[in-house]
C-alpha cells in the first residue's frame, strides 16, 4: 500500500462511513444470509429437534412416576377397604349377598368406575362406630327407623326410657326431631 491509501482508509468522511453502514452492510449481509441459509436452517432444527426430545423424555418420566404414585394410592385404599370390610378399623361387614358399598360420611355411597375395583374411603381419626341402641329404649329396631317412625313410637315410653332415647340419639345421630319430641314429653307439653 502506498501512503496516499493508508490515509485514504484512515481519514473517511462521514458520508463514507454513513454509506458503509447503511448500505454496503446490508447488501453484504443478505448475500452472506442467502449463502449461510441452508447451514443455518439445518442448525436450528437440530437445536429444536434436540429440545423436543429432551422435553420428550422429561414427559415419559412424569407420566410413568405419576402412574406408580397412582398405583400406590389405589393399593393403599383397597388395603383400607379390606380392613373395614374385614372390621379391623370399625366396619361392618356386608350383608350375605349383597355388594359393600363404599359410603362417605359427606354424602351418598361411593360407587367405584368400571373397571376400578371398589375402595372404601379412609376413615378420619375421629370418626366412630355408632354403639347399638341400649335394651331400655323401648324401641324395637331403633337404630334402622327414620326420625318420623321414631316419633310416632316415642308417646307410649316410660320416662326412663324417654330419657335413654334423649341420651342415644345425642351421643349418636343427633337428629333434632326425635330430640325436640323428647323434650316435649319430658316436660309434659306434648299432646
Amino acid at each position: 500500500m502506498t501512503a496516499s491509501e493508508d490515509t485514504d482508509e484512515v481519514e473517511r468522511s462521514p458520508l463514507e462511513e454513513a454509506l458503509d453502514l447503511f448500505l454496503y452492510a446490508p447488501i453484504g449481509m443478505a448475500l452472506t444470509a442467502a449463502e449461510e441459509l441452508p447451514e443455518m436452517i439445518r442448525k436450528g432444527r437440530e437445536a429444536v429437534e434436540g429440545q423436543m426430545g429432551t422435553a420428550k423424555v422429561i414427559g415419559q418420566v412424569a407420566v410413568n412416576q405419576s402412574k406408580v404414585e397412582i398405583n400406590r394410592i389405589v393399593s393403599q385404599w383397597n388395603d383400607l377397604g379390606t380392613m373395614l370390610r374385614s372390621g379391623v378399623l370399625g366396619g361392618s361387614k356386608p350383608a350375605a349377598g349383597r355388594p359393600a358399598a363404599a359410603t362417605s360420611a359427606a354424602g351418598p355411597p361411593v360407587m367405584p368406575a368400571a373397571g376400578v375395583p371398589a375402595m372404601a374411603p379412609p376413615v378420619p381419626p375421629t370418626a366412630k362406630r355408632m354403639p347399638p341402641p341400649p335394651d331400655n329404649l323401648g324401641i324395637a329396631g331403633y337404630s334402622s327407623l327414620s326420625a318420623s317412625q321414631v316419633v310416632s313410637r316415642l308417646a307410649g315410653l316410660s320416662a326412663e326410657q324417654l330419657e335413654a332415647v334423649k341420651e342415644y340419639e345425642g351421643s349418636t345421630r343427633r337428629r333434632r326431631t326425635v330430640l325436640n319430641r323428647v323434650e316435649q314429653l319430658q316436660s309434659g307439653s306434648g299432646a
